[in-house]
């Protein structure tokens, strides 16, 4: 009977573990199932987001483990889902060239612990690259040691080939702006249209229908390219033909001039701009462009209204092709904000133009005057010297164009921001006037950044002025500079971790609003009235800080001020470098050979003959490819070449590199007034003439220049002595 009894509460007990563990295995399948709608519920929202896949990689154990989304996009064997991977595989399908930037941005990211995002292209199963972006973070134990890297990846390739279309359109309106630009003066843009070359469906506006003798309502249904032909002179039909081939095959800048026949039977010279979009593997895709009446005879404000309208609704149908879901909403933000752009150049055409005419009004009266022969020499040189201003003037407007577009070339060097704002100083108490109060704060360090000093300089300055008439010319104004561990999450961006300047201004002015906070820094955009303001200053500071790496925020509360905080990476202190003197210009050329290379005509006579004056022996080439024959006939004629950047076909750049390969001790000369790739990767190590300039300027130049190429010639003639 114990026995039994024993039995009986052995099973009891034996049946007591087993309901718990019941009970724990029912808690964990819930959890577990709780687990999988989670999870469920996490992919349906970054599906919605355009996540398609996610990774998880462990820098301790080098494991690697990714979701079907992820090999998917990068063409791997889905046997690899939810188990380790070799980081090496997924990385052999990105693109060579895409694949050290990546590297890079990996090492980057676990050395810092912080945040990730890179674009780069990856091979799929079909064998095409698309465009990818990868966003994660590096998380850390309590050591600081990085444990986990988890992460998702984007398909971009359609943003990718808007972007570009968009880049496209904006190379068009950038490197034909001084013609459309004298179109808009002279009310001479008078229609565009649209070419789909895969289908050859050519679009136009009612403008150009008139222009061709067309039925406007043909243009907009699409017409054959034949058709348009057939309105245009017989004499110039094989000419256009050429071009429109020449264009599609090379991707240049489309420029032509030809006779169309209109409604009235009559023959009248037109000029036709433009340029080809090409999708992401080389493919021409369309042609869109504007006809321009050289004859002059529209009116002015009619057509500039008119152009402008249809520029706008050329870059909405480039951008038509956009991503949906949120993506969508913020490029129809965006839209609207090119809208407001193109707007706000649209009013301010007519007062460039006429502050180009008052310029232009001076050099023409001065020029004549300087004619008459029976001249006195006092108002000869007043003349000349009025000449000159003007053109610096000019120059400058100029120069605050490029800036807030970010395309001018800048000369960046290493300096102290904080004695480059000491030195501003008295300029600063002058500039803002005696009943503004200027206190500057600096600290003990001197903080190096590296970038232009002139346009860090013009920031400041256009900051300041900003503040002064904000204030109404009586106020604070305060001058701060301190060390940043970040940029502030801004407009488009996230925060920026990283060691920078920042240079901060604050005002005890009126404030902005929170509607004008938002086009603050857009182009021509200002809250002053007609004639006080071209709403350059602000652009120029902002695209001044973003193409030196850094960026610039605002604060403000209406009634009680401003505050613009300007952000620069910082660099170390540079070591110090051996006094060179600048060398004086050189009157006298003293027979020194120089190879003028300018596509320009006018430009390089003129530069030909002036050098022949000033006692050197110059010969011109059109071309690089004129340049480079020049050179095989015998290149021992030159002791320099003096080249333009921007030519059709090889650049100055590209020439100053092939002359680099075959003539190593021969020093290249660069004159520019604008390039993109200047602006973008610099001067290559070249030696860079700014345009406009001056006889003196280029004179110092060829001298110092002419210096370094006997340095080089006396080291070689050494080393071969030595070698002997």
């Amino acid at each position: 009977m114990n026995q039994l009894l024993d039995e009986i509460s052995a099973l009891r007990v034996e049946n007591e573990a087993l309901r718990s563990e019941l009970a724990e295995a029912k808690r964990l399948y819930a959890t577990e199932s709780q687990a999988r709608r989670d999870n469920e519920h996490i992919r349906t929202a970054l599906a919605a987001g355009g996540v398609i896949g996610t990774w998880n990689w462990h820098p301790t154990r080098d494991s690697f483990t990714v979701d079907r989304g992820f090999t998917l996009a990068f063409g791997i064997d889905e046997s690899y889902i939810h188990r380790e991977v070799p980081l090496a595989q997924v990385l052999d399908n990105v693109h060579p060239e895409d694949r050290p930037g990546l590297d890079a941005a990996i090492i980057e990211a676990v050395a810092r612990r912080g945040g990730y995002a890179h674009q780069y292209r990856v091979k799929r199963a079909d064998g095409n690259y698309y465009w990818l972006q990868a966003t994660g973070r590096v998380e850390s134990d309590e050591h600081g040691e990085p444990v986990s890297f988890p992460g998702f990846v984007i398909d971009i390739t359609e943003r990718r080939a808007s972007e570009e279309r968009l880049r496209i359109s904006e190379a068009l309106t950038r490197q034909s702006v001084e013609r459309v630009q004298l179109a808009l003066a002279a009310g001479a843009i008078i229609g565009t249209w649209h070419w789909d070359l895969p289908t050859d469906c050519f679009t136009v506006d009612q403008a150009f229908a008139t222009a061709f003798g067309l039925d406007p309502a043909l243009g907009r249904e699409g017409l054959p390219l034949a058709q348009i032909v057939a309105t245009v002179h017989p004499d110039d039909q094989a000419g256009l033909i050429e071009a429109i081939n020449k264009t599609i095959a090379q991707g240049c800048i489309y420029t032509h001039q030809y006779r169309v026949q209109r409604t009235d039977g009559k023959y009248y010279w037109l000029e036709a701009s433009g340029r080809v979009d090409y999708a992401p593997d080389g493919t021409p895709l369309s042609f869109p462009g504007v006809l321009i009446d050289i004859e002059g005879r529209r009116a002015v404000e009619a057509q500039r209204d008119y152009a402008l309208f249809e520029l706008r609704s050329l870059n909405e149908t480039l951008e038509h092709h956009i991503a949906e879901r949120s993506a969508a909403l913020l490029q129809a933000e965006e839209r609207l904000r090119q809208s407001q752009k193109l707007e706000a150049i649209g009013q301010l055409t007519g007062g460039v133009a006429h502050d180009f005419n008052n310029l232009l009004t001076v050099i023409k009266s001065s020029s004549d005057l300087l004619k008459r022969s029976d001249l006195p020499v006092e108002r000869r040189v007043r003349y000349v010297k009025a000449i000159s201003d003007t053109v610096d003037r000019a120059s400058k407007v100029t120069s605050q164009l490029l800036a807030f577009a970010r395309r001018q070339a800048l000369t960046p060097e290493v300096f102290a921001a904080c004695d480059s704002v000491r030195s501003l100083a008295g300029m600063l108490d002058t500039l803002v006037g005696s009943q503004v109060k200027v206190a500057i704060e600096l600290p003990e360090q001197a903080h190096y950044i590296k970038a232009d000093l002139n346009q860090f300089d013009t920031a400041l300055v256009n900051m300041a002025v900003n503040a002064r008439d904000a204030m109404q010319n009586q106020g604070r104004l305060s001058v701060r500079v301190y060390k940043a561990k970040q940029v502030p999450a801004v407009r488009t961006h996230s925060v920026i971790e990283g060691d920078y300047v920042a240079v901060a201004l604050t005002d005890t002015g009126s404030g902005i609003s929170s509607e004008q906070l938002e086009q603050i820094f857009e182009p021509f955009f200002t809250t002053k009235g007609v004639g006080q303001g071209t709403g350059l200053g602000l652009s120029q500071v902002f695209g001044f800080a973003k193409q030196s790496g850094g960026d610039i925020t605002v604060t403000s509360e209406v009634g009680k001020g401003s505050t613009f905080t300007l952000y620069l990476p910082e660099v170390p202190k540079p070591a110090e470098k051996p006094h060179e003197e600048e060398p004086e210009p050189l009157i006298d050329g003293h027979g020194t050979g120089v190879l003028v290379v300018e596509d320009n005509l006018d430009v390089g006579t003129f530069a030909v003959q002036t050098l022949t004056d000033l006692g050197y022996c110059p010969v011109l080439a059109n071309n690089a490819q004129e340049a480079l024959a020049e050179l095989a006939l015998d290149a021992s004629r030159f002791d320099v070449v003096f080249s333009d950047v921007v030519m059709p076909g090889m650049n100055g750049i590209e020439l100053g590199h092939e002359i680099r390969r075959l003539y190593h001790d021969l020093p290249v000369l660069l004159a520019s007034g604008y390039s993109h790739v200047l602006a973008q990767n610099g001067t290559y190590g070249f030696e860079l003439l700014h345009k406009p300039y001056s006889i003196e300027q280029l004179s110092r130049l060829l001298r110092k220049v002419g210096v370094w190429q006997r340095r080089q010639r006396i080291l070689h003639n050494c080393t071969d002595r030595t070698h002997g």
